[in-house]
């Protein structure tokens, strides 16, 4: 975004060394008034529960909260992420996985970006009602594809008991035209890219919980997982729809992963629960 150019003139005048004064403390105070103010917004309280990311831009990475494991593979990392060029522009204050929340309180829907609607429903395995809120980023950017990503939070007991990251890909353009099958290459190129560091999550302490039927490998080695999730995510192109999912339980928590390719559409949903979640994609447990 650009800044156009000021079209007033500057007036020759001589200002008095009392008008510079003035002008130098008023300038002084506003630059305290506005380091005091982010540094109250930058850091939060433990009574808060909530962390404050550090800008209100931020930037929107692969289709999933990445999982990465380290260099000895002895951890792995729920929370890393890995950066493919895609921006977003989002004002709210994302809640992760444990966090405490109010999906019911209009001030605290509003501040964490939240649609203004609701949804309440009961939860048979967790005996109890459960809250439903999302918020949709504002702009995504990805060279010929129209990109939209949707974040779903469940409440249970004032706390985020599951968090779900949906991304919703179309390639621009008619079908056959240049444009067209550049948005399908990069689709493509995306989703192969988040199934290789999806892959990363296999280990010894991180079984596979569940899958799809066209998954049906329940090891640990992250070459075998990734070509059995590639293999199955291609089938499913191929043969013009279907769905591919996955589900790991961690020492954190449990991570599900689930493509559906329909008419064209792609959609990859990543979600971390406290629970194991059991959806109808889950069909091999």
């Amino acid at each position: 975004m650009g800044y156009a150019r000021s079209r007033l003139r500057p007036v020759k005048k001589s200002f008095s060394p009392t008008v510079w004064v003035v002008g130098i403390l008023l300038f002084v105070a506003v630059v305290v008034m506005v380091f005091f103010y982010l540094s109250r917004e930058g850091c939060a309280t433990d009574s808060e529960a909530i962390e404050h990311p550090p800008s209100t831009t931020d930037k929107i990475h692969q289709p999933n909260e990445r999982f990465v494991a380290d260099e000895n593979d002895t951890e792995v990392l729920e929370n890393g992420y890995a950066e493919q060029g895609r921006n977003s522009k989002m004002s709210s204050i994302a809640l992760d996985l444990g966090d405490f929340s109010n999906l019911q309180d209009a001030r605290f829907s509003r501040r964490h970006g939240l649609d203004a609607k609701v949804v309440t429903d009961y939860d048979v395995h967790r005996r109890a009602n459960v809250y439903k809120g999302s918020s949709e980023a504002r702009r995504i950017e990805m060279p010929n594809v129209c990109l939209r990503m949707i974040v779903q939070y469940v409440e249970c007991s004032n706390r985020i008991v599951e968090k779900s990251e949906i991304y919703v890909m179309n390639a621009e353009g008619d079908k056959g035209t240049v444009e067209f099958q550049r948005g399908n290459r990069a689709m493509a190129t995306a989703v192969v890219d988040e199934i290789s560091e999806l892959s990363a999550l296999s280990s010894e302490g991180n079984p596979i919980v569940s899958s799809s039927p066209n998954i049906m490998y329940r090891g640990y080695n992250k070459k075998l997982v990734n070509d059995s999730l590639v293999a199955a995510v291609s089938n499913v192109i191929k043969n013009h729809g279907g769905v591919v999912a996955i589900q790991w339980k961690t020492p954190k928590c449990f991570v599900s992963w689930h493509f559906l390719a329909m008419n064209g559409v792609y959609t990859v949903v990543s979600s971390k629960s406290d629970q194991i979640i059991r959806t109808n994609v889950f069909g091999n447990e």
